[in-house]
Formats: C-alpha cells, structure tokens, sequence
C-alpha cells in the first residue's frame, strides 16, 4: 500500500486534508477507486453504485460505487482504449474505441449490451454520441462524416445521416437533442443549420438557418413541449454581437427577428417550453415569453459589464444567478421577487442542482498562490429554505470538476495536476468521504 501523510486543520468546523502526492497509478495497478492516478473522465450510474472511469491513456472501467473495487477493468477487451458516453438513465455506456469500433455496456455489470458496432466513431467531439430517450437506440458520429445510428440489443444500423460536405474541418460540433417523449429528434450540424427528424429518424420540415453567419460557435435548446427550439451563438470576446433566433417546430419557420447580444449568447426553456431563460456575453441576463420574446423578468446583475451567470432550480419555480461579486441570489420566477441571497468572500465558480430542491452544491475557488501550486476550493451544500451551508467541505488541490450523482446520494470531486489526477467520492449530504482514510 502506498503510505500517506494528513494533516487535519480545524477550521469553523471544516475539516482540511493535506494529502502528499503519491505516484501515479494504472487502473491495472489501483487495488481501489482512491489510489488511481491519471483520471481523465469519470461519472455516477443512476443509484451510485457505480462509477465508471476513463484514464488520460484512454482505458476504461467501471468501479464500486460503495467499496471502491474494481466491477470491470478494463472494460473491453484488454489494452482497449477511448472513450465512453453514458445513456439517459444513467444505465448503460458507449464506448467509442481507437481501433475503430463502438459497443454499449452495462453500467451495473460491465458486460456487453450489444454486438460491436458497425461503426468507426470520430472521438475527436464530445459528445460523439447519443443515445435516444428511451435508452434502446444509439447515434455514433463516424468519422466517414455521418451520423450512424444503431438498435443496441441487435446492432442493426437503423439510419445513417450525412453531415454538410467540409463538416470535419469545423470547430462548430454537430449535436442531436430530443424531445423528452423521443417522438421529435432535432440535429444542429457545423454550418450553423437545425434539422427536424421523426422518431423513424426521417427528415421532416424545412431545414432551419442560424442568421449569423460568423459565430464560431453554435448552440441549440429545445422546448419539453416540442413545440420550440432556440439557436444561439457566441462570437467571442470583442467580436460582433451575438444572436438568438426562436423557431416554431411545426413549420420550421423562425418566430420574429433575431434577438442580438454584446459577446454572445445561450439561452434555454423554462418549464414546459412557454419561457426562455437568456444568458448573453455582457448585459442583463433574463427571461422572455415564449413565443412573444416580450420581457418577463430582469434578472440581478453581479457585475457592471459581464452578464449574471444564471441555472433554474431543479424544480423549475426559481432561478440562481452569480457572477464576479461572490454573491449567489435566488429570485422565484412566479412573482419575480428575491427568495434568497447568500456571500462569501470566495469567488463563487459553479451551481450544482439535484433531483431535490431543498439543496444547492456552490463550488468556490479561494486559491491565492496559483503559481506556487497552492490551491484552496471549497463545496458547500446550501439549504435552500435559510440559503445557510449545513455541510462543506475543503479540497486542496487543483478542482477540475465536481460531479453529482443523478439521484442526489453522492458527489465526486476530480483533482490533481497533469498525471496525478484522482477522484474521491463524498456522500452529498453531509460532505463526508466515503471510504477515504482522510474525512
């Protein structure tokens, strides 16, 4: 076993673990979850049970949620290396492999849910692939520049949709989003174009333009209702205003003129799709009705130039905005009146929602000494009915992501520099390790 040095440091009931960096290790080599180094990606099955893990070398595998052993390492076959989608539910994997193959796994038991795939998946975009609401069909972007999509139990390739002639060459990635029910299947492909396909994954409607010709990058939202769909794009910093455009999916046709934004802009729907939740570069962010894009609601401002950082809660009743003041407000978008405020003196980097919406995970960064390699994040589970913390927790190193389980249980924090990357897992409740030597 690898020996450890912790110094704990008691801080207003927070508890700081100092850790000496260990060499790293494979996931051949890792007797558990805890002692693996060089973790590229990783994330949660639907209960937590299971984590599965992709190293910077691209092997995969998937570990116990709970003990931490390893379920199936690697998954595949032996020296496989890619990289991995997981599906809706949260039950079942894609993994893309450099030799040129996809198959789809159980999350739970690491075995195959499908024959290899007849497909050669471009793993240069993320997401290269989807799967369908339902979880029983899978689209895999080949690198012959289509969309491939397949029946997992049989592997029978059900459509294959070619992108815009050049589409590889793009720094706009293609996307696929649907309808929760699955009955309505929307692609954005790089040259900025929207099309509507029906659940049989044929073409239906006219192809819808994004009207700006210079984004280099370029987003979609679509309503629950199905009813609408909003593009949008950002520009860049100093670049040309950015712009968001409403279409109505039934004909196709965009809905009024193009809405312009300084430096950008991303917008997504509220509730079942009869508002819209618009984030620009700078300015006021804010929500409009759908489908007059009249103004609804104002939301805070935490900066004189930059726009407020905005997430809804999970229930869709409120909306969180942050920015650059440190300071994390929540407004009720039924009557538009403040419900919370809570500050600190950290600068507030990220807003984590779960299934509940009693509760909030704010991720902070305090690190005042970056090139001398000291860094100082705090994740703080805030009680939405007080906006008060009651639990937190102190990492010290550096934070690349924190990832919450989809059910709420547990929540993973990714750290470390270039080939020391780990991840540790907390319950999400009350912030302590599980499983981890140090608290």
């Amino acid at each position: 076993m690898i020996s450890r040095r912790f110094t704990s440091l008691p801080i207003a009931g927070l508890v700081a673990v100092l850790t000496a960096v260990p060499p790293p290790l494979t996931a051949e080599e890792a007797p558990n979850l805890g002692e693996l180094r060089g973790v590229w990606r990783a994330d949660f099955n639907d209960d937590a049970s299971r984590i599965v893990v992709q190293m910077r070398d691209g092997s995969i595998g998937i570990w116990d949620g709970n003990s931490e052993e390893p379920i199936s390492v690697p998954l595949g076959e032996p020296d496989a290396k890619g990289h991995y989608g997981v599906d809706p539910a949260a039950a079942r994997i894609l993994v893309g492999f450099e030799s040129g193959r996809a198959r789809v796994f159980d999350f739970k038991s690491g075995e195959p849910v499908s024959p290899p795939l007849n497909a050669n998946p471009d793993l240069r975009p993320m997401p290269g692939f989807v799967f369908t609401p339902d979880g029983l069909q899978v689209a895999v972007l080949d690198k012959d520049g289509s969309w491939r999509v397949f029946e997992i139990e049989s592997g029978q390739l059900v459509a294959s949709i070619p992108l815009p002639a050049g589409s590889g060459d793009s720094e706009i990635p293609t996307r696929i989003q649907f309808i929760p029910d699955g009955k309505t299947i929307l692609m954005l492909d790089p040259t900025g174009t929207l099309r509507k396909f029906d659940a049989q994954w044929k073409s239906q409607g006219r192809p819808m333009l994004h009207p700006n010709e210079s984004a280099y990058h370029i987003g979609a939202a679509v309503s629950d209702d199905g009813r609408y769909a909003a593009t949008f794009d950002s520009p860049g910093e100093n670049g040309p205003d950015g712009k968001l455009q409403l279409w109505d999916l039934t004909t196709c046709r965009p809905v009024g003129e193009p809405i312009a934004d300084k430096n950008g802009v991303s917008a997504r729907f509220l509730g079942r799709g009869d508002r819209l939740l618009v984030t620009p570069g700078r300015g006021t962010t804010r929500v409009l009705r759908v489908p007059s894009l009249e103004l609804d609601l104002a939301l805070p401002r935490h900066d004189d130039v930059e726009a407020s950082q905005a997430l809804p809660t999970s229930d869709d009743r409120g909306v969180f905005t942050f920015g650059y003041d440190s300071t994390l407000r929540l407004t009720d978008l039924e009557t538009g009146k403040p419900a919370g405020i809570h500050s600190s003196r950290a600068q507030l980097e990220s807003v984590i929602t779960g299934p509940e919406a009693s509760s909030a995970w704010l991720v902070f960064d305090n690190s005042a000494f970056i090139l001398q390699d000291h860094y100082d994040y705090y994740v703080i589970r805030l009680g939405l009915e007080k906006m008060k913390p009651v639990a937190s927790l102190r990492v010290t190193d550096f934070l690349h992501r924190t990832i919450l389980s989809p059910d709420g249980s547990r929540l993973m924090t990714h750290t470390g520099m270039s080939g020391h990357e780990r991840i540790r897992v907390f319950d999400a409740e009350s912030l302590t390790e599980i499983n981890g030597e140090g608290p």
